[in-house]
């Protein structure tokens, strides 16, 4: 492993991103994360959306993960 200096720290993601489309999420609405960070965008949406009370569902689907929001 190397130690490097003067890397910049890259700014943190908006948790805002997930919580405008949560926003407009009702109960039993979907999403379909089709993306290469789909786990890592699962993630963030469920903790936001926990912060706001609701709570998800998830099935894998052959082009990637589908969320439903269930409260």
């Amino acid at each position: 492993m190397k130690i490097e200096k003067n890397v910049p720290i890259p700014p943190k993601m908006k948790p805002f991103r997930w919580a405008k489309l949560l926003a407009e999420m009702e109960v039993g609405d979907s999403i379909l994360l089709e993306s290469k960070d789909k786990h890592k965008h699962l993630s963030a949406i469920r903790t936001t959306g926990k912060k706001k009370g609701m709570d998800f569902t998830q099935r894998k689907q052959s082009t990637g993960i589908r969320l439903w929001r269930i409260k």
